[in-house]
């Protein structure tokens, strides 16, 4: 038995098999080819300003380059949960951390917010 869940400060509240282990890797490869296959067509995405002949070129860069962020950012809380569950399962800490969902809620809408604002400056 492993933690499965962990609440709002980092404690485990949930606990499942250890196959639970194997289905975080496959579901963060699953969310990585997702955000690469999606970031082939900037296009097609929705944006806060009209696309235009004159600002299509920066739009889609500050796009493709946000959604290569988060694809990393994704990969790094996949990782962590996945260390953080091993290492209470073997006794070595009891959570991920009052730290985790701050800092994680962090490195996902910073960089979300300031593309925002790169994308409706003129």
């Amino acid at each position: 038995m492993i933690a499965i869940h962990f609440n709002s400060v980092g404690k485990a509240d949930q606990y499942g098999n250890k196959i639970f282990l194997l289905i975080l890797p496959a579901l963060a490869t699953i969310i990585y080819f997702g955000i690469t296959k999606l970031n082939q067509y900037p296009h097609i995405f929705n944006y806060l300003t009209k696309i235009t002949e004159g600002n299509a070129r920066k739009q889609y860069t500050i796009a493709t380059r946000l959604l290569r962020y988060l694809k990393l950012v994704s990969l790094l809380i996949f990782f962590l949960i996945i260390l953080m569950t091993y290492l209470a399962t073997m006794g070595m800490t009891n959570g991920l951390g009052f730290w985790f969902l701050p800092l994680m809620l962090a490195l996902v809408f910073i960089p979300v917010i300031i593309s925002i604002f790169q994308s409706l400056r003129k």
